[in-house]
């Protein structure tokens, strides 16, 4: 079981974490960040992986967060607080990961604050951006083979002169034959070998280009990186607007609850059980439509039966 360094105290919640993170004037890659809905938690760790020391950060120290550069030129999270700076560079090295972490900060002081949780952030990571363009691709080059097997049914109709029934089952046959054995070729890993020397030579070429005075093309790993910013773009659109459906359909709960206690308890009595049951239903349907948590369930449902 791995050791915990630090205890959460009531209500706190982690929003977000990462592991060997380096700090700027304290660590090598072996730190830990974490954030939670109270403060920043920075867990410094030797370079041997013994823990040293537990830096708090608390969120109403924090005055604001920039997105800044090491000596690298590597993107880092700089976090002022009290008069001093935090400097934070992330093991990806990845811009989104910088962003995704001030996001997060900085949600922390918006009105819809307590429904940027854990899940939220976790659907913008890069791992789950992969996978979307990885779907993506893949649907790509189903709509590109579909539309090649049907060009080649139809040159395999024509080169044969048979334009009848028969002609189209045999085009069929052999344009079925070809793909089959090819099939390999149109969902090629972006990890594989190939792509790996295409994205080198693609970067000798640029320099070559630069060289002559010419203008670069776009690399295929520069495209995925564009791609990859829109998808953050997208997802994160579309996980605000469940966000704001979520706190809306909370309120109109709260609203009608309100509205039936007013109605059948006029001098302010505890609502019948009647009531309790229809309010309970309702929080059932947000739950099983996803616009709730299961907690969030829990928690609302202790507190009409209480009422």
């Amino acid at each position: 079981m791995p050791k915990v360094y630090y205890t959460l105290s009531e209500g706190e919640k982690i929003i977000l974490q990462n592991y060997n993170v380096w700090c700027e004037g304290i660590s090598g890659w072996t730190d830990q960040l974490i954030l939670t809905n109270y403060r920043i938690i920075h867990l410094h760790f030797n370079i041997w992986g013994i823990f040293k020391k537990i830096y708090n950060i608390k969120l109403e120290d924090i005055t604001h967060v920039i997105i800044g550069h090491d000596k690298n030129e590597n993107k880092q999270l700089v976090v002022f607080h009290n008069g001093d700076g935090s400097a934070f560079t992330f093991p990806d090295l990845k811009a989104r990961t910088v962003k995704i972490w001030k996001m997060a900060i900085e949600d922390r002081f918006t009105e819809n604050a307590d429904l940027f949780d854990y899940d939220y952030y976790q659907n913008l990571t890069d791992d789950n951006l992969e996978k979307i363009y990885r779907q993506n691709e893949r649907s790509k080059k189903t709509e590109m083979t579909g539309k090649a097997i049907l060009g080649d049914i139809a040159k395999n109709v024509i080169k044969s002169g048979k334009i009848n029934p028969m002609g189209v089952a045999q085009g069929i046959a052999k344009t079925g034959y070809k793909f089959s054995s090819n099939t390999s070729d149109y969902y090629d890993s972006d990890d594989s070998f190939k792509t790996l020397f295409k994205d080198e030579f693609e970067d000798i070429g640029n320099e070559f280009r630069e060289a002559l005075g010419l203008g670069r093309k776009t690399t295929r790993r520069e495209k995925k990186e564009e791609d990859m910013d829109a998808i953050f773009e997208a997802q994160r659109r579309n996980l605000q607007k469940e966000i704001l459906l979520k706190k809306k359909a909370m309120q109109d709960l709260d609203k009608n609850a309100s509205k039936e206690k007013e109605s059948t308890n006029p001098n302010g009595g505890k609502p019948g059980i009647d009531e309790q049951i229809a309010i309970v239903k309702k929080l059932k349907e947000l739950l099983d439509c996803g616009a709730i948590t299961q907690e969030e369930f829990e928690k609302k449902k202790k507190e009409v039966m209480s009422l």
